[in-house]
């Protein structure tokens, strides 16, 4: 089913749903609704719920994957080959790779909510249209508006991690 897909939808998701090669071939996107999953990562435990976001990147390991009875999310997964490689700043992405290995929940506003889930539908709308006379070039595009977008809406977040490893650093050295 995924084997020619460089983004699939999922409105709500059981692990059953997932590609079989998500781990490898796609960056995964969950915003959870309601309930919550658990799930291990890079060796440790984690929990996500409601109003919460979750991103792995393909390649990382993940385990041991169980969603509530209420669980529902809205689930992206993102070719890594159509992600990667149309980063459209290297800094952004260098801090978000970073902060990603570590933390993979992130904790948007509630009025984000709505932006994220448009980016999630219009990203997936344009890699529908493989008719289309430009689909390479729109596709491409749209990843990056993705991309930028999703990183303005998480920019704050990901300031914090970075300055407090920064001032961490420091003090270290400091010492």
């Amino acid at each position: 089913m995924s084997e020619n897909k460089k983004v699939i939808l999922y409105k709500t998701a059981s692990v059953g749903e997932f590609p079989e090669d998500f781990q490898t071939r796609f960056h995964t996107h969950i915003y959870c609704q309601s309930g919550t999953v658990k799930f291990t990562f890079n060796g440790q435990q984690h929990q996500s719920k409601k109003g919460e976001f979750i991103f792995w990147l393909a390649g990382l390991d993940v385990s041991d994957i169980s969603f509530s009875a209420n669980f529902k999310a809205t689930l992206l997964f993102v070719d890594s080959n159509l992600l990667t490689s149309n980063l459209p700043s290297a800094n952004a992405s260098i801090d978000s790779v970073i902060h990603s290995k570590e933390n993979p929940i992130l904790h948007p506003d509630k009025k984000d909510k709505e932006k994220i889930l448009k980016n999630f539908q219009l990203l997936f709308d344009q890699s529908q249209e493989t008719n289309h006379r430009f689909y390479e070039e729109i596709l491409r595009l749209q990843m990056q508006i993705f991309l930028l977008e999703m990183w303005h809406i998480f920019e704050d977040e990901l300031d914090r991690k970075k300055r407090s490893l920064q001032s961490g650093t420091l003090y270290e050295r400091f010492l």
